[in-house]
């Protein structure tokens, strides 16, 4: 079996999908992202003001993040 190598990278960085057609509630900013985060209930889906950090949605999302499984599609 093949050792698992470390990542060359410092950072991991989450993909940040822009929310266009929104506005915070709290501080009216535009600037509304979604992207996957771990907290200590597990994954979650969260769309949050980048301005304020208002979090607008917070959903479970799957087992391992935003990664699918073969299984996650039958």
């Amino acid at each position: 079996m093949k050792p698992v190598l470390r990542p060359n990278e410092s950072y991991i960085n989450a993909d940040k999908k822009l929310v266009t057609g929104e506005a915070c509630p709290e501080c009216r900013s535009i600037n509304i992202k979604v992207y996957s985060v771990l907290s200590e209930g597990g994954w979650l889906k969260v769309k949050k003001c980048q301005n304020c950090l208002t979090s607008l949605e917070r959903e479970r999302a799957g087992l391992f993040g935003s990664m699918s499984t073969l299984t996650d599609t039958l």
